[in-house]
């Protein structure tokens, strides 16, 4: 695998990029010496085109997302004509093809438009702020937990007998997926999943550039 072959693509905020490895790494234990050295060469790639004065952060969110004058050229949150709805950050911030997420719930890690918080995580705020269960599912538990949120199932056959969380599903996916020969470990988990409505979809997904 060419170290020099990065995919960099748009992430959830104008100013976040993401660099990826154009092919997966294997399984292989020697793949782990290629992560640093690719994590620095994307960094070299990147610094080449900012300006002088830029520089990359490796930083889970920025601390001062969401507070006043936390960017330069300041922006101001417009919550009655922002898709948003926000009334911390204005919509500038965010990447137009990229789902609409609460930002000042999800800014930062441990610290929160520039408090200091208690949870030093985000995954569990990012979770509610996708939580887009009806009170029906939720009341009757027919969907137990958010859209983000950990995998109910074990996938493998060798772990099926940790699968103790009765999910709900949809049975004529789990059933078209049996009889096209799907283990049933995983013909359960995409089941459940198919009880979701698919509200997320990207250009790339419906357009296929080909790369």
């Amino acid at each position: 695998m060419r170290l020099s072959q990065i995919r960099f693509h748009a992430e959830d905020c104008n100013f976040v990029i993401e660099g990826i490895p154009l092919k997966p790494y294997h399984s292989h234990p020697n793949n782990y010496y290629y992560v640093q050295s690719n994590m620095i060469l994307r960094r070299e790639q990147i610094q080449k085109i900012v300006d002088k004065n830029e520089f990359l952060m490796t930083i889970s969110a920025f601390p001062r997302l969401g507070c006043a004058a936390c960017t330069h050229s300041e922006y101001k949150s417009d919550p009655l004509n922002s898709f948003e709805s926000s009334i911390c950050c204005s919509d500038h911030f965010k990447t137009s093809n990229h789902s609409t997420n609460n930002l000042s719930l999800t800014t930062a890690c441990p610290i929160w438009r520039g408090y200091l918080s208690n949870v030093d995580r985000r995954w569990n705020i990012l979770s509610r702020t996708t939580d887009d269960r009806t009170k029906e599912e939720i009341e009757n538990n027919i969907l137990h937990s958010s859209r983000y949120s950990s995998v109910s199932c074990y996938l493998s056959q060798t772990s099926q007998i940790y699968n103790d969380i009765k999910i709900n599903i949809d049975h004529e996916v789990y059933q078209t997926l049996i009889n096209n020969d799907c283990p049933e470990g995983v013909a359960r988990h995409f089941a459940h999943l198919f009880l979701r409505d698919p509200l997320y979809v990207t250009d790339e997904q419906v357009y296929p550039t080909g790369d």
